[in-house]
């Protein structure tokens, strides 16, 4: 089916009438907005991380899990609740300040 409606939508001479429910218009723009969003985010985050390189303040979720030794992206969310490693949001996506991931780290050392 989705096959079908695919070829249908790509092909420039076809000609219908799609009768869809608010709920599902409202759906698709609400996917399209996140993945806009999403795609933007990572961007930007990239732009920045080739300029500033090392120096970079900020740390994606990815880099603070790897740096803490952290499985779950659960426990970041539970320490932002608590005010323990509070990120900072761009666009979508939570950064958060190296330093206060590399404090974290150095605290769980002793």
């Amino acid at each position: 089916m989705d096959d079908m409606l695919n070829k249908i939508i790509q092909s420039a001479d076809s000609r219908m009438m799609v009768i869809i429910s608010a709920a599902d218009l409202r759906e698709f723009a609400e996917n399209v907005a996140e993945s806009v969003a999403r795609k933007h985010a990572e961007a930007t985050v990239a732009e920045i991380k080739e300029l500033l390189g090392d120096k970079m303040k900020y740390c994606t979720t990815q880099e603070v899990k790897d740096i803490l030794g952290i499985r779950s992206s659960a426990t970041l969310s539970a320490w932002a609740r608590r005010g323990y490693l509070v990120p900072s949001r761009v666009g979508i996506r939570n950064l958060y300040l190296r330093e206060e991931v590399l404090a974290i780290k150095k605290e769980k050392a002793k």
